[in-house]
């Protein structure tokens, strides 16, 4: 073998050796810290995908209330000569006496301040209304003609019921502080404070739950389902027989407690129920034993 090719096989094998060498020392070494470096990349990828859409979201939110508060500032609206007690009070009570808006309401006065060329006095309204109601009571007071603006508004949801058998309606309780406004120097005003405006009608009312955990009684003693026994089967009819041993003679489309006869399937010897539990649909079967 000559002298070259053992030099090449020589420096093959240390090259071989090197490689092999610096490739464990890469894996064992540098590739840890390569994947922790590639999980902080990504982590910090994912939170400038979420600071961006927040951002995103910000400015449109910005560009909407920008909007909504140059509109309210361009409302036509008129001062009285007079803005006391008496004469807020009577307003106020006119708004909540609406069908529309009507709403249950105590009233207090609370400070007064004066400015350079208006005086102001805060209310604080403090009751109970229909979600609905209470809603178009409040689109008024921005909407009509009389000057008045809400400074603090909180609510709460509350269930009234005057039979305990019944469900519960929901109502929305609530404590708002407004302010009236009027001048300093007293002037006639002959238009008119309140008018026959109307919002635009709720068609969804955020405190009621589309799901409900309420389940009303049984008032009208239907067959109650669940502890029933499928005793007998025709093609169009069902006899049934409930807890207490009563026998119900049905067919598709009869009333039971919480849904309806939907199916009888007679070469199963079965019948099907649908039942609505607090929003949720569930069947129950029935098969003649």
């Amino acid at each position: 073998m000559s002298s070259a090719i053992k030099k090449s096989i020589i420096l093959g094998v240390v090259f071989i050796i090197v490689s092999g060498f610096g490739y464990y020392w890469l894996k064992s070494h540098k590739g840890k810290e390569l994947e922790s470096v590639t999980a902080e990349r990504d982590a910090k990828q994912k939170d400038y995908d979420e600071y961006k859409q927040n951002a995103d979201l910000h400015d449109a939110l910005a560009d909407t209330l920008k909007t909504l508060n140059e509109r309210l500032l361009n409302q036509d609206k008129i001062l009285l000569s007079i803005e006391d007690s008496k004469v807020t009070f009577k307003y106020l009570n006119e708004l909540a006496s609406k069908p529309d808006s009507y709403i249950n309401f105590t009233f207090l006065t609370g400070g007064e301040q004066t400015f350079e060329d208006h005086l102001t006095t805060s209310y604080v309204l403090e009751g109970d209304a229909l979600f609905e109601n209470l809603f178009n009571f409040i689109w008024k007071l921005e909407h009509y003609k009389r000057l008045y603006t809400i400074q603090s508004l909180n609510f709460e949801e509350i269930k009234k019921t005057d039979n305990p058998e019944k469900k519960p309606i929901s109502y929305i309780q609530f404590s708002m502080t407004i302010t009236g406004f009027s001048p300093k120097e007293e002037f006639r005003s002959d238009e008119e404070i309140v008018e026959n405006k109307f919002s635009e009608a709720i068609t969804y009312n955020p405190f009621v739950p589309l799901v409900s955990d309420y389940i009303p009684p049984n008032t009208e003693n239907l067959l109650e389902v669940n502890d029933a026994s499928l005793k007998g089967l025709t093609e169009e009819k069902a006899w049934i027989v409930d807890a207490q041993g009563k026998w119900h003679i049905m067919q598709v489309g009869d009333k039971v407690y919480l849904g309806y006869l939907t199916i009888i399937d007679y070469g199963r010897q079965q019948v099907e129920f649908t039942l609505i539990k607090g929003g949720f649909l569930e069947t129950v079967v029935l098969i003649r034993k």
